[in-house]
């Protein structure tokens, strides 16, 4: 499998291969090389369009291949050296730590506009402007971007704005979304029945998933044991994601949060707002130094 930082080469490419590459023309080298097996290709093939036939190819390679030389030679081999040369220069970005964000291009502000509605991050239209607090956050954030997994809790009496806080930061701090994170989804909680939280997650992995493979009738009355290992899955393709959960007073929805991040194969960053102090002390606890306040 590909490590994160790989996975994110292959979303920040996606655009590029979207525009001069079919993974038809692929199938039969990827084959060869033993990457994609007759059943794979098959499968890839079968997809009626080409942004599918895309998706798919890159779900399976990132789970077969260990790295992205496979399919760097084959856009050597068909003379697609733009497309080779994209992923070799955000492999290198990927490699080189916190020091090579400055490098990437931000994104511009209506894709990140895309970003944010598509993750359900809520609007803030009148708020106090706390740039000290802002300013902070968004540091916290960088500075954690490329752990495997870490907890961000924001921490005040309810009214004092943890929300649009946490809202604004993602709309108007330029380099988090493309620059440190991939991509962001905002989860609101809010509730005290611990059986609550497991549909918390389902809606989780609806966001994860793809409209239209996912069985929504299923995920809504799976397990928690279910959950965890799709939402795992999931992630796979949603590399560098940040969750936020906001309005956190239950102590089931932290556990949960804490098994998805310490078990995923690829990043789980949560940012979680709440109001109750002793849940986020356990939440300290639990998350044996990953988290922050």
């Amino acid at each position: 499998m590909l490590s994160e930082p790989e996975c994110r080469v292959l979303s920040r490419a996606f655009d590029v291969m979207m525009t001069d590459f079919d993974p038809k023309d692929a199938v039969v080298f990827l084959e060869c090389s033993g990457l994609l097996s007759e059943d794979q290709a098959e499968k890839i093939e079968a997809k009626g369009t080409r942004l599918e036939r895309l998706r798919e190819l890159l779900r399976i390679y990132r789970r077969q291949a260990s790295d992205c030389e496979s399919l760097i030679s084959y856009f050597e081999y068909a003379a697609q050296e733009h497309i080779a040369e994209t992923l070799r220069t955000e492999l290198e970005h990927a490699m080189d730590g916190p020091e090579s964000r400055e490098a990437v291009a931000r994104l511009p502000r209506h894709v990140r506009m895309h970003k944010l509605l598509a993750g359900s991050v809520p609007r803030v239209w009148k708020h106090v402007k706390r740039e000290r607090l802002q300013t902070a956050v968004a540091d916290v954030l960088r500075e954690r971007a490329d752990l495997d997994s870490f907890f961000v809790v924001l921490h005040g009496i309810a009214g004092c704005g943890k929300s649009s806080l946490a809202a604004t930061v993602f709309a108007e701090v330029p380099d988090l979304l493309g620059g440190c994170f991939e991509s962001v989804i905002w989860l609101r909680d809010s509730s005290t029945d611990p059986k609550r939280a497991r549909h918390l997650f389902a809606d989780l992995l609806l966001m994860l998933s793809d409209a239209v493979t996912s069985d929504t009738a299923k995920i809504e009355s799976s397990s928690s044991v279910y959950l965890c290992k799709q939402i795992q899955e999931a992630l796979i393709d949603r590399p560098n994601l940040i969750v936020v959960l906001d309005d956190v007073v239950q102590e089931e929805t932290v556990k949960l949060a804490n098994q998805f991040g310490t078990q995923s194969a690829v990043n789980a960053a949560f940012s979680v707002s709440s109001g109750n102090a002793a849940l986020l002390t356990m939440l300290k606890k639990m998350a044996d130094g990953r988290a922050v306040r």
